[in-house]
């Protein structure tokens, strides 16, 4: 059984990713969905989530960003199930 929730109207399907280690750097916590340079080295370009947010506006999905330093960080994935008219 899928979770299914009513977003603006609209039924969607929701995914939840849960990290429970030491939540996004400050600086990082305020726009987390923004592209930026990464922290994680030259190879990595930042823009992950910045992509995964455009795609899912595209289908007429959320993505939303919760963390907390010390606590965690989860993303919040909806995705309607039928298309809008």
């Amino acid at each position: 059984v899928l979770p299914l929730v009513n977003v603006d109207g609209h039924n969607c399907l929701e995914i939840r990713f849960v990290d429970n280690g030491p939540g996004l750097p400050v600086e990082r916590a305020q726009d987390p969905l923004s592209p930026r340079p990464s922290a994680k080295g030259a190879e990595h370009q930042g823009l992950g989530l910045a992509v995964v947010r455009e795609i899912l506006a595209q289908w007429g999905g959320t993505l939303l960003c919760r963390t907390q330093a010390g606590a965690g960080t989860s993303f919040q994935i909806f995705v309607p199930l039928e298309q809008s008219a």
